[in-house]
């Protein structure tokens, strides 16, 4: 939480005072004490004046009116700021004020932590008010980003006022543009501070959320470097037009701080605001981040100069005005503040993905492309190679700029000549022949599109055509979107081989073709991140994923609208990392407006209608809605069995997830049936060692298992787990489930020897893939403690054991599932160890949370304080704790 506790609200100065009221007064006082308190006297100068009415005597009663408000405020904020009495808490001393209310950093008893504590001031407790304040509690409470000041609870101070209060996490730190400052950052390093507070408000956008308040005060770097996005106090959904209509700010009041707010924000009001607002109000911030001043100095200006400088947009972001700065970060700035918002970035991710291109030394989309500058930067990331290959270099930029005058001279005779125009036409028309020729024989060696003939040398063909691209430069040689969409189809087939490398290889240089020769704004960068953040998806890469099927699901909806086939297609991208991410009910949302999506834009049969229906069934699942999902996904079978027959890949897909839930429905023959035919039909379409026929292996295997033929799905378990390593690695999500089962075959026969090493194994594959503090970590520790006291290890298993406690707790809380068991394990060591001192002691901390809430105690932490008592010898409080336990 921010110290200073603010929050903006500013007004446009009304024309006349004589009908001023002391509450409309009270509030713009306010205001600009408020904004004083910030270090802006903007406000409190324009106030002044015109209450003075520059010194007509017309106006005196106003400005004595004036002067009452101001004392009215200042009674308000001195008796706001009495501590009140909250349970938990103690210590509270007021750290920061604002319009809204007032902030208290205190001491949480229980768990021990600082935290901020925010509360409604008394006289901004209005339904509309109160309305915000919720809804910034919500809005809080949905976010979920290390960047992002969390909330950890939400209530009423019981009084005759009613007041609310929310308790934040609290931020010790410096607002950004100080904490640069202070540290000395150098650009590199302000931009990568810039970029990460970015990502936090792109999380809140794709969270329906605007902040509408972006300063450097609402944002804070903590003494180790990370920012925090703080006070969403006037935050809104995007599309909620309601509330903008019910704050006035449609009308002459705004929200926000007047210096970092839009040209629509001022001129038009919060009805014609969207994410790109937000957008706008980061570009004044990183053009303060990067100059050490505003766009638009306050100094010796009014309120009035100030939003006349802001709605004409005039704002110099020429190279005089922007020292030190080269050509490519001054066109992001100017990209970033566009007076027109449709000329801005469409979004906060699109402008962060800019920054990371510049600091990659990539062509930016900002700035409109030319021959040197994509050799300019060609030669910053390559500077060895075209130092020793200047000569060359120097007669191929001269080729081609001999050619590029040839060509638009030939151009200018084209369109003097009518015989030439239609001569050129039927070229052009021989080229779109050729491009559907590559990308129909191209498509033909993918086994989801052509015959999927394992004998054709598949993979050859496509390392001959990614070569031929590779010995160019990108967009040197092909029209631009025609090498594009060639390399998009190359990487389609690697995805489809499995040969994730090069795919993503393929994809980076169809992203920069189109960076380097299509405006930022274009819908055809959309097809780009769609397929790269497509691809992290398979490669369990989630968050990669979510930030670029966001930002290309936002360039999409813009363009094409909600109700569009690329919207769709990459809505359901979405969900599959919404799947992965277990956030089923999301997911499954989204996946029904899929499928209303095609159904009203496809023809009956199109197979995407399929995809969708079987995606919808999958999620059911999760959702344990067992029944459903399998009439859905019979459905989807007989759906896509009349598409393409008995033999097809996205046939295997809806019968892979039929077999599983005949599995789980007791139905194992049909179960059995369904997998097998699933692994024939995807050995003869892929590769022996393609991902998806490990999966069927995988399925398979833990159909054996459940009828309890352990050889056997240990057998194949193995398989699936070498397709796995070979093609996705040691790290991705499938190949640690793999890794995992086989622990669990290999405990269950009892092979402690070959199950100790496999554990071990899979915790280190964890620890890899996932940061400190993971639950999965946390139960592969579990996992090895429960194993090392079978083999009386005690002082290993207490180790792993308390480890996998620490983490559950830190990442779950000390009354999760998880949690508990693993005291119960724990405490099952000490009675085994012969220590029941150290048994009873876990358990009566586990037991404490209990003690202070209603919560039913768990029956078996009951049962193991009962026996450990009566191993201490102790059994009158043995008996104490067998009273407690729920009766039969």
């Amino acid at each position: 939480m921010n110290d200073s506790g603010s929050d903006s609200r500013t007004s446009l100065p009304e024309s006349d005072d004589s009908e001023r009221d002391p509450g409309e007064l009270a509030d713009e006082v306010d205001r600009a004490l408020e904004a004083l308190w910030r270090g802006s006297t903007i406000e409190l100068d324009t106030l002044v004046s015109e209450t003075r009415g520059g010194g007509e005597p017309g106006n005196a009663g106003t400005f004595r009116k004036l002067m009452d408000a101001a004392e009215e405020i200042g009674r308000i904020w001195s008796g706001s700021t009495v501590p009140p009495e909250l349970p938990n808490f103690r210590d509270l001393e007021a750290i920061g004020r604002g319009g809204m209310g007032v902030v208290y950093r205190a001491k949480q008893l229980h768990p021990p932590r600082d935290v901020a504590i925010k509360l409604l001031a008394p006289r901004r407790r209005g339904e509309l008010d109160r309305k915000r304040f919720h809804f910034e509690i919500e809005a809080l409470a949905t976010l979920d980003h290390p960047n992002i000041a969390r909330v950890h609870e939400a209530g009423w101070i019981d009084d005759a006022n009613e007041m609310p209060y929310m308790v934040m996490e609290f931020v010790r730190g410096r607002p950004v543009t100080v904490y640069a400052q202070e540290h000395q950052l150098s650009v590199d390093d302000r931009l990568s501070l810039f970029i990460r507070i970015a990502e936090a408000v792109h999380h809140a956008h794709q969270r329906g959320i605007m902040h509408r308040d972006l300063k450097p005060e609402n944002i804070l770097v903590t003494d180790d470097g990370e920012p925090k996005v703080l006070d969403f106090g006037i935050a809104r959904r995007v599309d909620d037009q309601a509330e903008a209509s019910e704050s006035g700010a449609a009308g002459t009041t705004f929200l926000g701080t007047l210096l970092y707010s839009s040209p629509e924000a001022v001129t038009q009001g919060e009805r014609a605001i969207d994410v790109r607002s937000d957008v706008y109000s980061l570009g004044v911030l990183l053009h303060e981040l990067l100059i050490g001043r505003l766009p638009i100095e306050p100094a010796g200006r009014d309120a009035r100069a100030v939003i006349r400088s802001i709605s004409e947009g005039k704002i110099d972001l020429t190279r005089a005005a922007l020292p030190g700065l080269d050509e490519d970060l001054r066109c992001v700035l100017r990209c970033a503040m566009a007076h027109d918002p449709d000329g801005r970035y469409a979004s906060v991710a699109a402008l962060a993905d800019d920054l990371r291109r510049y600091r990659k030394r990539e062509p930016i989309r900002a700035r409109p492309p030319s021959v040197r500058y994509q050799f300019a930067r060609f030669a910053q990331r390559n500077a060895l190679l075209v130092s020793m290959t200047g000569s060359l270099t120097a007669l191929l930029v001269a080729a081609l700029a001999l050619v590029s005058v040839l060509y638009f001279q030939t151009s200018a005779a084209r369109d003097a000549e009518a015989e030439q125009r239609r001569v050129a036409e039927r070229e052009g028309a021989k080229q779109q022949a050729a491009l559907r020729f590559l990308n129909d024989m191209l498509s033909a060696a993918n086994p989801r599109m052509g015959s999927g003939d394992p004998d054709v040398p598949v993979r050859a063909v496509v390392e001959r055509a990614a070569a031929s691209l590779d010995a160019i430069e990108a967009g040197s040689l092909y029209e631009p979107e025609v090498e594009a969409t060639v390399r998009d189809t190359i990487g389609d087939v690697f995805v489809a081989l499995a040969m994730f490398e090069e795919a993503e290889r393929m994809y980076i240089a169809a992203q920069s073709v189109r960076a380097a020769h299509l405006p930022p704004n274009d819908p055809a960068h959309a097809l780009s991140e769609h397929r790269l953040g497509a691809l992290a998806l398979r490669l369990g890469e989630m968050d990669q994923a979510q930030m670029l099927l966001e930002s290309a699901l936002e360039t999409r909806r813009l363009h094409y609208g909600e109700d569009s086939g690329p919207y769709a297609t990459t809505l359901n991208e979405l969900s599959m990392v919404m799947t992965g991410r277990r956030d089923f009910e999301t997911a499954h949302d989204m996946q029904q407006q899929v499928l209303a999506i095609r159904r009203r834009v496809l023809a009956e049969n199109d197979p995407l209608i399929g995809q969708a229906i079987n995606n919808i069934a999958t999620t059911l699942v999760h959702l344990g809605q067992f029944e459903e999902a399998i009439s859905t996904l019979e459905e989807a079978l007989a759906f896509r069995e009349q598409i393409y027959g008995e033999s097809h890949p996205d046939i295997a897909e809806t019968l892979s997830d039929l077999g599983f839930l005949y599995r789980m429905d007791g139905r194992h023959e049909e179960s059995e049936r369904a997998i097998r035919r699933t692994v024939d039909i995807l050995t003869a379409s892929y590769d022996e060692d393609h991902p998806l026929v490990a999966s069927a292996i995988h399925n398979l295997a833990q159909l054996m298992y459940m009828l309890e033929d352990f050889d056997e799905a240990l057998r194949l378990m193995h398989r699936a787990l070498a397709i796995r390593e070979y093609a996705l690695g040691e790290t991705h999500p499938g190949t640690i489930l793999v890794s995992n089962d086989i622990t669990v075959i290999l405990s269950q026969l009892e092979l402690w020897d070959e199950a100790e090493p496999m554990m071990q194994r899979v915790l280190e594959m964890r620890q890899q893939a996932h940061p400190e503090g993971h639950p999965d970590i946390a139960a592969s520790h579990r996992a090895i403690g429960e194993l090392q006291q079978r083999l009386e290890r005690f002082e290993i298993a207490e180790d792993h054991l308390i480890r996998a406690l620490d983490i559950y707790r830190a990442a779950r809380g000390e009354t999760h599932r998880d949690s508990l068991i693993t005291v119960g394990l724990l405490a099952d060591l000490y009675l085994a160890w012969d220590r029941p001192e150290q048994a009873e002691a876990v358990l009566l901390e586990a037991h404490e949370p209990f003690a202070t809430t209603e919560r039913v105690v768990p029956a078996g932490l009951i049962e193991r304080l009962v026996t450990t008592y009566e191993a201490l010898g102790r059994p009158e409080e043995a008996a104490h704790w067998r009273d407690r336990l729920p009766s039969s």
